[in-house]
């Protein structure tokens, strides 16, 4: 078995199935697995040698959270009448925060099933090329590093309709540690991998782990239902033959996730991702074209966003709208004056990348407003899309 590591610290008495038509499972390290974890945290990650500083800062302020208090903090957050998290509390007790985290730490699972089914489609697109040396190079590919993306860009799109608005996994980062590390590797990456994650639990100040909205983002409970619920939808639209669309939705989200730095590039991949969802190609014969998918996205989004939420003004959303694809003109025709001009004339402007950065957290919102609905009732999206 296979797995990737989420950010999620929480006891599974047993798998969960994530999704059925990806071959997804989500759990807890077990058997063999757990001693193996444990000692890499143990011989790769010691806290006070990460944090010197901090640690003797501490001695003194006593505003710094160690990586125990933090644990301790989020077993509170544990619901009471879950048996097993209730025993594992009492567990961690007994032992060190250390084997805590090497047992309940969460994983996604996928299967060598999965990866000889990659392989073999793979090897079939490979073998058209057999001729051309130079195509089946570029069609030969590694399977688990293919099933490996798909997760993590499957993993983006589940946590851009998970986490709530205005939450940095929302809008643009995933529930996955690390996307890039094979389990294969993790006795030679497991260092840094591990390290920066506990490096990063480590230093937050009291009052922030205080917060159960930081707190939220590791415990698994709190988003269970919502994700395994979204995962059902996924392998409804898969069963409907509508994966295509919304896997690459998804590989967009995973490429700005993933460390796009151009902030006007970022924006406008966004708004594309609006315009695949409610927009159709116009006759260019009839309609300026540019100028016909600009009214299909102000209308035609607002609608749908309108939908999902009725909390709206439809006509306030619809201008927004209209602002936010003149602004995306002037990034693809490379108008970059017209642009700073335009937000320059907003209240809230500091500088353009600021203005973009708080405009592509807006499209975030509405992004996940239309796929929600989309989810829920493809055919009326389909239906406002093509009218």
């Amino acid at each position: 078995m296979h797995f990737l590591y989420t950010n999620f610290i929480y006891p599974l008495e047993s798998k969960l199935l994530l999704s059925k038509k990806l071959g997804l499972y989500i759990d807890n390290p077990r058997g063999e697995e757990i001693p193996e974890f444990l000692d890499i945290l143990k011989k790769n990650v010691d806290y006070e040698e990460i944090i010197p500083g901090l640690v003797s800062l501490n001695k003194i302020t006593n505003e710094i959270a160690g990586l125990d208090e933090f644990v301790s903090w989020i077993i509170s957050d544990y619901p009471k009448n879950d048996k097993y998290a209730q025993k594992a509390i009492k567990d961690f007790g007994k032992n060190s925060c250390y084997s805590f985290l090497a047992a309940y730490w969460v994983l996604i699972r996928y299967s060598n099933k999965v990866i000889v089914e990659e392989q073999r489609e793979i090897d079939k697109h490979r073998d058209k090329y057999k001729n051309d040396r130079l195509r089946y190079m570029f069609a030969s590919k590694d399977a688990e590093d293919v099933i490996r993306g798909k997760i993590c860009s499957y993993c983006h799109l589940l946590s851009l309709l998970v986490y709530p608005n205005g939450d940095k996994l929302c809008h643009g980062e995933n529930f996955l540690l690390n996307d890039c590390i094979k389990p294969s590797d993790i006795k030679l990456e497991g260092s840094k991998l591990f390290q920066d994650r506990i490096y990063s639990l480590s230093i937050g100040s009291k009052k922030e782990i205080l917060n159960k909205g930081i707190r939220k983002a590791f415990n698994f409970h709190d988003l269970r239902d919502d994700i395994l619920y979204i995962a059902s939808q996924f392998d409804e639209a898969i069963e409907d033959n509508r994966n295509d669309q919304l896997f690459y939705i998804a590989n967009i989200l995973k490429l700005i996730g993933s460390g796009l730095n151009d902030f006007r590039a970022k924006f406008v991949l966004l708004v594309s991702i609006i315009e695949l969802l409610v927009t159709h190609q116009p006759d260019n014969q009839r309609f300026n074209v540019e100028d016909s998918i600009n009214k299909q996205f102000q209308l035609k989004g607002s609608v749908a966003i309108y939908k999902n939420n009725e909390k709206y003004d439809i006509n306030e959303l619809k201008d927004r709208l209209k602002f936010i694809y003149k602004i995306r003109s002037f990034i693809a025709h490379g108008d970059f004056k017209s642009l700073e001009k335009l937000l320059k004339r907003q209240k809230s402007f500091m500088d353009i990348q600021w203005s973009l950065e708080e405009l592509s957290d807006e499209l975030y919102v509405y992004i996940k407003a239309i796929i929600s609905e989309y989810l829920k009732d493809n055919e009326y999206i389909n239906f406002l899309k093509n009218s």
